[in-house]
């Protein structure tokens, strides 16, 4: 599935899913795609993980979002601590002020936030108050955000700003057909069959089309 974001094609993306459905992988290939893809003088990536970015201690295996601070795109080193998260959200909150008050969309910025839940709820009332505001005028203005959750059914997937300004949601294995519903805003019984480990179902409007995400090592 390629993705192109803008204005009037995708504002932005939810990708949720319980534990082990191949999200975190997911948000990699999306990185290293759009790297692969354009130019850095046209596009920049950011990555948040308020949970942290620290290697495994039991095997040693290092996380695997951490490898994209290499890619020449990103604006900084992956951020894996909650009080970084925060600054950089209000960061692009203002950056996003920035562009709309001089009128300009370039280059494009997409931030891969996972655990976006973690941080609107622990993140305290600015960083909500940010993550709303990119949601609701990010997009116009080149700002756009991939966030992905292991909590399909929290209350932050209920809000109207996150309903209407992403319709775009990716659906991996979900236990509860309750939480696959409320993430995806229609009945997804399809979402409790799926082996996880990458296996995805895009909802684009009416449409459903099941994919298996691609995996960079």
């Amino acid at each position: 599935m390629l993705l192109r974001f803008g204005a009037s094609r995708i504002r932005h993306l939810l990708v949720a899913g319980d534990p082990g459905a191949g999200k975190t992988s997911l948000l990699r290939a999306i990185a290293a795609g759009l790297a692969l893809t354009n130019r850095q003088s046209t596009l920049q990536l950011l990555l948040l993980d308020p949970r942290g970015l620290e290697s495994d201690s039991a095997t040693g295996a290092i996380h695997p979002l951490r490898p994209l601070g290499y890619l020449p795109h990103m604006l900084t080193d992956p951020m894996g601590t909650l009080e970084d998260c925060t600054a950089a959200l209000h960061f692009l909150a203002e950056e996003m002020e920035y562009r709309r008050r001089v009128r300009t969309q370039t280059p494009r910025v997409v931030a891969l936030i996972d655990h976006v839940v973690t941080l609107a709820d622990e993140g305290g009332a600015t960083a909500r108050m940010d993550l709303m505001r990119l949601i609701q005028h990010g997009a116009g203005v080149g700002v756009h955000l991939v966030m992905a959750t292991d909590r399909p059914d929290a209350p932050l997937m209920l809000e109207r700003t996150m309903r209407s300004c992403v319709p775009t949601r990716i659906v991996g294995r979900v236990g509860d057909e309750a939480a696959a519903r409320k993430v995806a805003g229609r009945p997804l019984e399809q979402a409790t069959l799926l082996y996880g480990e990458g296996d995805f179902l895009a909802v684009m409007g009416d449409d459903v089309t099941y994919f298996q995400a691609a995996y960079v090592g």
